[in-house]
């Protein structure tokens, strides 16, 4: 079987460096902006040493704003209908000014920066998620790495 390219690429040949991130006090409003303005959707959060200390997903976002049975399909379809804008949106569990650290995955999911794409994959899928932070080899984070950057990858 022939070899590709891509059997080559490493979680450090993929990741992003440089992590879009809020700090802990960040409002729910403060974080859409964000998620939005970056077209991103997700988002690290940082504590006043700058540290990461959480993750927060569009859909934290909107299960934090919505009741759980609200149907959004999308992101884009969640803020656009006004989400956490909406003076006359659902009932919240969490207000607009609620902090990020309220609302953030404390779990930091990660991945060693020399690990091949089928182990990155392999870590999303069983994790279930879309995006891991990248460690270097004394397991601090270098990086994060999103679905999108592994598709990128795999275009380029």
């Amino acid at each position: 079987m022939k070899n590709h390219r891509w059997e080559l690429l490493t979680a450090g040949d993929m990741m992003k460096a440089d992590i879009i991130s809020v700090q802990k006090h960040a409002t729910c409003q403060d974080i859409a902006k964000v998620l939005v303005d970056c077209a991103i959707s997700g988002v690290a959060v940082r504590d006043l040493d700058g540290e990461i200390v959480g993750v927060i997903s569009w859909r934290d976002v909107m299960e934090s704003d919505l009741e759980a049975a609200t149907p959004f399909r999308t992101a884009h379809e969640y803020f656009a209908s006004g989400g956490l804008f909406s003076p006359l949106g659902p009932t919240r569990r969490a207000t607009p000014l609620a902090p990020a650290e309220s609302i953030m995955n404390r779990e930091l999911l990660s991945i060693e920066s020399t690990a091949g794409l089928r182990e990155v994959a392999a870590r999303m899928s069983e994790y279930r998620v879309h995006r891991l932070f990248v460690t270097d080899k004394d397991e601090a984070i270098v990086g994060i790495l999103s679905t999108f950057d592994v598709i990128d990858a795999l275009c380029a």
